[in-house]
């Protein structure tokens, strides 16, 4: 093993309905992925959570030759597996308590790291999105409809109860555990979630710049490499 790495997540449950959103981006979306990931073999790390083999670091000269890369945490799991080594998936989750939030800073959280991986790989700007059960749901109703002649909107929703339970189990798994929010709570949260997924997939696929962490604002290149801007015309 050449690369441990953990899922984040937030298990201390915070007032305020932006916390429960953030609790289900974490334990739904990004959990799927991220295990998905790895039980098909496709290279995915979070970078706030991992260790890393120093010989692994070395072999490829250093941080400082991923100094023009964001996805640094990504670049540095394709090395250990060009060098020989497996990823792993810690079975314990990192503990994210970031301080108090917002919808809107999720929000631009979420826009970010698809516009990362969309300069790293132009094919996911048709992937992606089918990773989103807005895609897929319809996608199968209509597929379902064509071929049965089933009725759509029933399909649909029923396609939508089993992802939002499959969603809800999931996050329960993660957590170890009840979750600390209430029903409603979640289906509102995962109901936005799953539509501004959507949003941010289109936003990240028309913005070239983009603000990192506060004013400072970034420029992307096909291949991923990304360079500070200093223009203060470039708006978020």
């Amino acid at each position: 093993v050449g690369v441990g790495h953990q899922l984040p997540y937030v298990f201390i449950g915070r007032n305020g309905f932006a916390k429960t959103f953030e609790k289900v981006i974490f334990g739904t979306w990004l959990a799927r992925m991220s295990l998905v990931g790895e039980f098909i073999g496709m290279p995915y790390c979070f970078g706030m959570s991992c260790l890393i083999r120093k010989s692994i670091v070395d072999g490829i000269g250093g941080l400082e030759a991923l100094s023009d890369y964001m996805a640094e945490d990504y670049l540095l799991i394709v090395a250990a597996r060009d060098q020989g080594y497996q990823t792993v998936v810690s079975p314990q989750p990192a503990w994210q308590n970031s301080g108090d939030g917002s919808i809107i800073e999720l929000f631009r959280r979420m826009h970010r790291w698809p516009w990362i991986r969309f300069g790293m790989f132009p094919h996911l700007m048709v992937l992606e999105p089918l990773s989103n059960f807005t895609t897929l749901g319809i996608l199968a109703a209509w597929s379902i409809w064509t071929l049965f002649g089933w009725d759509p909107w029933l399909t649909f929703a029923g396609l939508t109860l089993l992802w939002c339970v499959s969603d809800y189990l999931l996050m329960r798994v993660v957590q170890g555990g009840p979750v600390s929010m209430g029903i409603p709570q979640y289906l509102v949260a995962w109901t936005l979630r799953e539509l501004m997924t959507l949003v941010t997939f289109v936003g990240a696929i028309l913005r070239r710049n983009i603000k990192w962490r506060g004013p400072v604002k970034y420029t992307r290149s096909w291949g991923g490499k990304t360079a500070r801007l200093t223009d203060e015309k470039v708006r978020y």
